[in-house]
Parts: C-alpha cells; structure tokens; sequence
C-alpha cells in the first residue's frame, strides 16, 4: 500500500517495532485520529511503504499515543493506542483485529509505556492525574490492572517513562511537577485481582525543574531529560543520591500527603536535586 492511497491527517505518535531481530527491516507505526499506520521506512528505490492501515470505526475513537507489545506465545507483535475516549486498544497488526480494551481511567489516556522488562507490563498516564500499571498476560484479563499511582499530581499527567531495571517509572504533568515512583515487580500478589497495588506518594516530586507544563520526561541511565512546554529548552539533570544499582527504598519513605500539601518545590527521599 502506497502512502498516496491514504488519507492523511494529523498524526501524534510515531513508534519503531522494538523487538525487530538484526538483519530484519524495521517497521514503525504512526496514530492519529480514527487512523493505525503499519509502515515500513523509504528506501533508495521507494518511499514510505505502509503495510497496514487501520481504521478504529467507534464513534468516539481519537488516539493520539501508542506503544508496541508482542504476544510472548506467538511473537505477534502488537499495538497499544489511546487517547481522547480513555481506552487503551490493542491490536494484532498482522491481522487488523482489535483483541482488547482496557477501560479504568478517568479522562484522556496522554501516553503509553512497555516497561523494558517484561512486555506484559503496561504503563498509561492520564488527564484524570493518575497513572495506572496494567498486566497484559491473558491469565489476568478479568482484572488486568495491576496498580494505580496517585497523590503526586494536582492535574493531568502528560508523560511518563520507565527505567531501564524496570523498577522506577518518572512522569510529568500539567502541574509542573516531575515525579519519580518506585514499583514492585510485577506481576506481584495483586495483580489479577480485584485490589490492584495503590501506591500513593513518589519517592521524588518536584516543580524546580520547569515554570510550565511537563510534556515530555525520559530516563538518561540514572539522569533525566524532560522538557517544558513552552520553554525552548530541554534540561539534563540528576537527583543526587539515586542510584538504581543501590537498594529500593522502602514505600514508607516516600514524602506524605501531608508533607506534599505543605511543599513548594520539592520533595525527595534522596539527598536533593542536580541541574546539570
């Protein structure tokens, strides 16, 4: 399929297939609107080759995040896409079909992580000021949440990233605030249950970093690149004393409701804050 045989629009997410084999060509996918985009990069000889292309017919359907996942049994690869309606679709993108929805968020999904880990393990952000961990193993399809964080955003949670161990996720927000949590390995004793792990407060938050909204953070090994909406800039930082090499810290290190109520600027278990 030619990119000309399809009608464009705007698009919000581009994401190569990360579990290509060396030597195979790359595929990416491209989201926007009601349109998937299964697609594979131009060559000398030809253009964008778009592979598939999936169109979500639901009436309320506007996406404009996704991440890939694969079956572990098939190696199928799939894709995860969310956004104005708060599902996260997957689908097969070999055979078009949807295979799951996932509903539980309060407002718009923002964006979609794997952890790097364990593809079964998904993490979503969202308008509603809450991050949701979500188990994609069949054997928790009844109740495929797996934990909800919640306490460290006032307001929509615009991006997040998982580190490389797996163990710590950061977010940033609306709020200005950049969050750092600490996770459990999953899946743990709650997960495909009723009671999905609630993990209230970060083991970091903070709102020095940036004077505007935080729309896009990532992990640098141990460091941090996050950007201000309307900054122009895009800061590398570190928080001193975190060390992902070094011990968990334990849950109830993480600063309080009531210490959070009460902050400014930061709060940390850690030792302080780095701008480099």
């Amino acid at each position: 399929m030619n990119t000309s045989s399809v009608k464009m629009g705007e698009f919000w997410s581009v994401k190569f297939y990360p579990y290509t084999k060396p030597g195979v060509d790359p595929i990416y996918a491209v989201v926007g609107g009601k349109h998937i985009l299964i697609c594979r990069p131009p060559t000398e000889e030809n253009g964008v080759e778009v592979i598939r292309c999936i169109i979500d017919e639901e009436p309320s359907a506007d996406h404009y995040t996704c991440c890939w996942t694969k079956d572990l049994a098939t190696k199928t690869p799939l894709l995860c896409v969310a956004g104005v309606d708060a599902k996260i679709k997957i689908f097969d993108v070999l055979s078009g079909k949807l295979l799951r929805v996932l509903v539980g968020h309060g407002g718009e999904i923002n964006e979609l992580k794997i952890s790097p880990i364990n593809p079964h393990v998904l993490a979503s952000c969202s308008k509603d000021s809450t991050i949701r961990i979500w188990s994609l193993d069949p054997k928790h399809e009844d109740f495929p949440c797996a934990a909800m964080l919640t306490g460290g955003h006032k307001d929509a949670v615009i991006t997040i990233d998982f580190h490389h161990s797996g163990r710590y996720l950061i977010s940033g927000g609306v709020d200005h605030m950049i969050c750092l949590w600490t996770l459990p390995n999953f899946p743990d004793e709650n997960t495909g249950t009723k009671l999905a792990t609630q993990i209230q407060y970060p083991h970091f938050a903070s709102s020095d970093i940036h004077t505007d909204a935080v729309d896009c953070v990532r992990f640098y090994d141990d460091s941090i690149l996050s950007r201000g909406a309307n900054e122009n800039c895009i800061v590398l930082w570190e928080i001193t004393g975190f060390d992902s090499e070094g011990p968990i810290p334990d849950y109830d290190k993480a600063p309080t409701q009531h210490e959070a109520a009460n902050a400014n600027s930061t709060l940390t278990c850690f030792y302080g804050l780095i701008k480099i």
